[in-house]
């Protein structure tokens, strides 16, 4: 399934017969959109109907740098 869109990959299963349960991740390293993985791996002998999961890639992680919210002096009480 790797280097699929989603949506050729829910395809795939649903005409093969199985589930397909379709979950998005962040990759830097993979397309938004595309496949990564899919457990059971391919060849897998699986049962007729049985739930097969995509990983889909969500993109690169969109990441944003945190507001400083206490003076440098201050530290953050250990919560038990």
């Amino acid at each position: 399934m790797t280097a699929k869109s989603s949506a050729e990959a829910e395809k795939v299963l649903r005409d093969a017969g199985l589930e397909p349960l379709l979950a998005e991740s962040p990759r830097a390293d993979v397309p938004k959109g595309q496949v990564y993985g899919q457990v059971p791996k391919a060849g897998t002998e699986v049962a007729l109907g049985a739930t097969v999961a995509v990983g889909v890639s969500s993109g690169p992680l969109q990441a944003v740098q945190l507001p400083t919210t206490l003076p440098a002096t201050e530290s953050v009480p250990a919560t038990p």
